[in-house]
């Protein structure tokens, strides 16, 4: 009877230990599976605040901007992030420019990176462009820097600069023979519109920002001036010129493009266009007038 009781007692002690280690295997697991849930969802909420970075900033390029351990949620440092972009340029038979995003999110230690291109737009390889022809090159400018028009795609939204550059910007009608043009600092936008002058002369010395600046020909010939003078007198300048009409350039010494929808000779000693595409960039974005309504363009979204 006692070695019966015995056996009892080691059983029931043995199930109880058994019970036991399952409870707490049972435990032991489920503190895992809650573990593994929170950590799927902090890596969803990370991958959503970096995507969510992405299509902030991308609709804010062109902008620099190189911020490091952030607060999502000021004060919280649970949750941090990560925002950098940086321009580039790919070289084809256009030049693309792009700009990198690079979004990166931590939620409770668990981190999604995510890199973003965005197309701002191309602009040809050659700092001159025309539709017709320049003739009178400076040996400065070789004539292979001369490109046809149905290659640009810049040259479409020609007539939307001029009127958005008349509504906003700086506008100067010269009418008297022979006037001086001052360009300031604080001029982003010129329009210059020559009519019944047969001659310019557009002085850079105070130029100490990105301009834009669009001449407008068109008008004169109606004055006995087929194909007026302009003159550039001056500091090189950091521009996007658009001569509109025919006209006769002399010196111009600018980084960035000249556009030309019309007829155009550049002439003088000290001609030089040096092709800027970060300065066309910085002239056009700041107008709003890119192509596509200046709407960048996703072109590649990849985690990494």
């Amino acid at each position: 009877m006692r070695n019966e009781k015995g056996s009892i007692l080691v059983v029931t002690l043995a199930f109880v230990l058994v019970f036991t280690l399952l409870g707490l295997a049972s435990i032991y697991f489920a503190g895992i599976q809650n573990e593994i849930a929170n950590k799927r969802r902090d890596s969803a909420e990370a991958f959503w605040i970096a995507d969510g970075l992405v299509e902030q900033i991308k609709n804010q390029i062109p902008i620099t901007i190189d911020n490091k351990d952030q607060d999502v949620v000021p004060g919280d440092d649970s949750r941090k992030f990560d925002i950098t972009t940086n321009q580039h340029l790919e070289s084809g038979n256009l030049f693309n420019y792009k700009w990198d995003i690079t979004a990166v999110a931590t939620v409770n230690k668990q981190k999604r990176k995510i890199l973003a291109v965005v197309d701002r737009f191309d602009i040809p390889e050659d700092p001159i462009n025309s539709n017709t022809p320049i003739t009178d090159l400076p040996p400065s400018i070789p004539p292979e820097h001369v490109n046809d028009q149905e290659t640009i795609t810049i040259t479409e939204i020609i007539p939307t600069l001029r009127e958005e550059v008349e509504a906003i910007g700086e506008f100067i009608l010269v009418e008297q023979v022979a006037p001086d043009v001052v360009l300031q600092g604080t001029q982003d936008f010129v329009l210059v519109k020559v009519d019944s002058s047969p001659s310019v002369t557009i002085h850079t010395d105070n130029v100490t920002t990105t301009k834009l600046i669009v001449i407008d020909t068109t008008e004169s010939s109606a004055f006995g001036n087929p194909q007026p003078t302009v003159n550039f007198v001056g500091n090189p300048i950091r521009a996007v010129l658009v001569v509109i009409g025919d006209a006769n350039l002399v010196n111009p010494n600018i980084d960035g493009i000249v556009f030309i929808d019309g007829q155009a000779t550049i002439a003088g000693n000290d001609s030089d266009v040096r092709l800027d595409p970060f300065a066309v960039d910085q002239a056009l974005s700041t107008l709003g007038a890119l192509p596509g309504e200046g709407n960048p363009k996703l072109v590649e979204w990849r985690e990494f």
